[in-house]
């Protein structure tokens, strides 16, 4: 709070003709001194950095670099940014902003996907708007072709999905344009986008306006204060429309949602089981229970059915506006997409609320953002290399700094992956489904799916029930860890020992030298924590001690998983 001078203020007052009371003056307490900012040590600005881009821990060669000239921290930044790893941060981001990957979305593996597992049709949906973006950020592409882009992405089952062509020796991922006249709007055009969002009743296509409003321009309908005063019948669809018209608290928002939502109508509003069977089947010798392939999700005809229902005309705010081509432009052009964007980013690289990014930050990030050309990489340099990220305490507002992150459930898979090479994969319905001659949800990577894994769990969102992410280490997230860190350390000696191209555990596993075994120690704990100690560090002398009392009752391989597996659980791997 700004502190008020009583002495300027008393002198002000007897210039207005009043006058002011020498006893009664006051002088203003010397400001409290500010903190200097402390930043973090060259190497664990270093680890941040990687963590926050790729969710994986630096080579040990490029802590070692930047220790020695911190300027290269730039340099291996962006190096970073042209990794497949940042890709899957930016898909990551995204799924949690969209909540595209509710584990809800599976239609029938039949007909053009007999045979095909539950988990890669469900991708094939979700992931494609996702893929759109990070097709965007990974080809140097403005940002706002995200939702002008006149193309999609398709995979080798969303070809038969949509009916698009698919090149088999081709990438995994291909661009695709579809044929049915949709107009052109990046993910707003996505077949995967109102799959996953369906409006369902006489909702006329307004969840999926505020999904657009919410999450690009951090304008959630939801959030306004509206008194309801519960005069409506909601079960009765005349009465909801009236009063969407004429009854004033429904019209605040309504003036403004129902003229975005009007830009859907040519999607299909409804494309669960029930309206996958009865409304995509003209022309398929097909029985009730199936699916007709390809599922037709726009149809320009239906694009001007908001007339027929009665409902306001397509708009953005005001401005006249036509299909989603036009709400596309609008959104790219709004200086509310670039704030929120850079809300975004930086909400979610700094595990921060976005709503809560101080303007300050928000407003120098969106200058970087357009100036670059809506460069996200540019953004994400902006984001990672700022003093509130690289600093571990000080300045003037200490909730600014962003300091100790936890790893989200996507990193710790990537990081324990990268450093062991062991990725926790379960089939849990194997055994059931094939006894029933049905098709599986197939290999799960554990921390990266909600219909068997544990993504919520360890602090994910199921982008449907769970939609904010847990930043904390809750009790059932460090039981998740734990079992995960025993996995990986179990793989680890059992692959590395004996490896002619070991990835950790270079030492022989008969070797019980001390000083062996510590010079093994400082190795991991650079590999794993980005440490640069000595051998006779009190950081190594704690892990030898773990290594030593596991021996005592052990052979030398289970005292080495012992210590793997404590290492894994450490606060400074969990930690960043």
């Amino acid at each position: 709070m700004r502190s008020i001078n009583w002495t300027v203020l008393g002198i002000a007052l007897v210039g207005c003709g009043q006058t002011a009371d020498p006893a009664e003056q006051t002088t203003t307490e010397p400001p409290a001194e500010v903190e200097p900012v402390v930043l973090l040590e060259p190497a664990q600005q270093l680890v941040r950095a990687s963590m926050a881009i790729r969710g994986t821990r630096p080579d040990p060669g490029d802590v070692l670099a930047v220790d020695a000239d911190p300027e290269l921290l730039s340099t291996y930044v962006d190096q970073y940014m042209e990794t497949e790893e940042y890709l899957a941060t930016i898909r990551d981001m995204h799924a949690e902003l969209l909540r595209m990957r509710a584990a809800v979305v599976l239609l029938p593996p039949e007909a053009a996907l007999e045979g095909e597992r539950g988990i890669d049709i469900h991708r094939a949906i979700v992931e494609e708007p996702l893929q759109l973006i990070s097709h965007i950020v990974s080809n140097d592409l403005p940002y706002t072709d995200i939702v002008t882009a006149d193309y999609s992405m398709t995979s080798r089952l969303g070809a038969p999905l949509w009916g698009a062509d698919f090149d088999p020796s081709g990438a995994d991922w291909q661009v695709v344009r579809y044929g049915d006249d949709r107009p052109a709007g990046g993910i707003l055009s996505s077949n995967g986008m109102w799959v996953r969002h369906n409006s369902n009743g006489s909702n006329y296509h307004r969840a999926r306006a505020n999904t657009i409003s919410r999450a690009l321009l951090c304008n959630d309908f939801l959030d306004n204060d509206v008194p309801i005063t519960g005069s409506v019948d909601l079960s009765d669809d005349a009465a909801v429309a009236h009063a969407v018209e004429n009854q004033a608290e429904c019209v605040s928002c309504h003036q403004s949602l129902d003229p975005l939502a009007a830009h859907m109508w040519g999607f299909h509003k409804d494309l669960n089981f029930f309206l996958v069977q009865n409304a995509f089947q003209a022309g398929c010798n097909v029985g009730l229970g199936s699916v007709c392939y390809p599922i037709q999700v726009y149809q320009a005809r239906t694009a001007d059915d908001w007339l027929e229902k009665g409902l306001r005309a397509p708009g953005y705010f005001g401005s006249d506006s036509g299909d989603v081509g036009d709400l596309g432009a609008h959104l790219a052009g709004d200086s509310r997409f670039s704030m929120c964007t850079a809300r975004r980013f930086y909400g979610y690289l700094t595990q921060t609320e976005a709503d809560t990014v101080p303007l300050e930050i928000v407003a120098a990030l969106e200058e970087t953002l357009v100036s670059s050309g809506f460069d996200a990489k540019a953004l994400t340099k902006a984001i990672v290399m700022s003093e509130p990220f690289l600093a571990q305490s000080g300045g003037e507002r200490p909730e600014d700094i962003v300091g100790i992150q936890v790893v989200r459930p996507e990193q710790f898979s990537r990081s324990v992956a990268a450093a062991t090479g062991f990725t926790w994969v379960m089939n849990a319905d194997e055994d059931r489904c094939e006894s029933r001659g049905r098709g599986c949800w197939g290999d799960t990577d554990i921390l990266a799916d909600d219909a068997w894994g544990y993504r919520t769990i360890y602090g994910g969102i199921d982008g449907n029930r769970v939609t904010q992410p847990t930043h904390t280490m809750a009790p059932a997230k460090a039981l998740v860890h734990q079992a995960l860190a025993a996995e990986a350390a179990n793989f680890l000696v059992d692959t590395d020992f004996g490896s002619p191209n070991p990835r950790l555990l270079t030492i022989s596993a008969a070797n019980t030298e001390e000083s062996t075994v510590r010079n093994q120690l400082v190795d991991l704990h650079l590999a794993l924590f980005g440490e640069i100690v000595g051998s006779d560090s009190a950081e190594v002398d704690a892990s030898y001690a773990l290594f030593s009392a596991a021996l005592a009752t052990r052979d030398p391989a289970a005292a080495w998983r012992t210590t793997a597996t404590g290492l894994l659980q450490d606060p400074s791997f969990i930690f960043y």
